[in-house]
């Protein structure tokens, strides 16, 4: 949390990273290139929340599905106690402009949070948004989850048959949504032909 006087921006990273990453207290410069820390030189009130994952963990999705499945006993998930501790934190801030980013696993928080709370004028989903059928369970998808060892926790019972990543999007807009895919991405296809289906609902 680092203080500034321009908008609140809610900066999330996603799997192998931190926090500590975002904000350029850890110096390593991954994937994030430390956005927390170039915005609060910008002017923004920068709030980057932890996500849990290991940034020097092989296999972080272990530790995930533990939480995930002793969540699961209670009724809960770990993603949805993630995108509810986020909302909550949120009523804390005084109001304003509220923006949403989000990276990777960051970038599925992002989407849920900005579905679900319309305090964000903008929502910025980064390398997540795509053809979500395919992700889950296509055969010949890139980078499927089905294949991925310990991938559970990002696995909803029966939400392909309400949702996609199109329907989700869709409750953010007319509120400002962005869609972030490297070019150079193996989804960045997919991800084009689904954005232009978003609509307002």
């Amino acid at each position: 949390l680092t203080a500034g006087n321009g908008p609140l921006f809610l900066a999330i990273h996603g799997s192998y990273s931190s926090p500590e990453r975002v904000m350029g207290i850890d110096p390593t410069d991954d994937y994030t290139h430390h956005i927390g820390l170039k915005l609060v030189q910008s002017g923004y009130f920068v709030v980057a929340p932890l996500v849990i994952t290991d940034p020097y963990q092989a296999d972080f999705n272990n530790t995930r599905n533990d939480l995930d499945r002793r969540a699961s006993s209670l009724g809960y998930r770990l993603v949805g106690l993630e995108v509810g501790a986020m909302i909550s934190a949120m009523d804390y801030f005084s109001t304003g402009e509220r923006i949403v980013y989000g990276i990777s696993l960051g970038g599925l928080l992002a989407q849920m949070v900005g579905a679900l709370d319309t305090r964000f004028g903008t929502v910025i989903i980064s390398q997540y948004f795509e053809d979500r059928e395919g992700k889950l369970v296509g055969k010949d998808y890139p980078l499927t989850y089905w294949p991925i060892d310990n991938a559970d926790y990002i696995i909803f019972p029966g939400y392909l048959q309400k949702f996609d990543d199109v329907i989700i999007a869709s409750l953010i807009v007319p509120r400002r949504l962005g869609v972030e895919v490297g070019i150079e991405d193996v989804r960045y296809d997919e991800t084009l032909a689904e954005f232009p289906k978003v609509k307002i609902e």
